[in-house]
This record gives structure tokens, sequence and C-alpha cells, in this order.
């Protein structure tokens, strides 16, 4: 198993680990919209770093210098 292999699966593991925290262990009631905000958004990172990691291992070698990616020409 790679160690990219191994990443994605420990992103799979930590979005299931923040999602069952989330709704086994709420926050007080006066911080539920905080506590649930957070966890929407440690989930959305989470999502997002994945797929960011997928596409760009999927991406063609050609294109090293796509969006988010541009050198300076200093």
């Amino acid at each position: 198993m790679s160690v990219l292999d191994r990443y994605i699966g420990e992103l799979q593991a930590a979005r299931s680990k923040v999602a069952e925290e989330s709704l086994t262990n709420p926050a007080d009631a006066e911080k539920t919209a905080f506590g649930f905000g957070r966890a929407v958004g440690r989930l959305e990172g989470l999502r997002l770093a994945e797929e960011t990691l997928n596409r760009l291992l999927n991406e063609p070698e050609g294109e090293e210098n796509s969006a988010g990616r541009r050198r300076s020409k200093a």
C-alpha cells in the first residue's frame, strides 16, 4: 500500500470520526449551533483535502502549471 493510499484512508477515517463525535458528544444547549458549524466545517475541510488530492493524482503529468500552482517568473 502506497503512502498516498494510506493518506486517503486516514482522511476518510478522520471524516468518519468527526461525524461520529459530533453525534455522540453533543455540545451544551447554548453551544449547539457553534458545535454543529464546527463539525460541518471540519468535515468540509476533510472532503476538500481528499477531493483535491484525488484530482491532482488523476491529472496528466504535463499540466504542472495549472491553476493554484503557478510559478513566478522572477
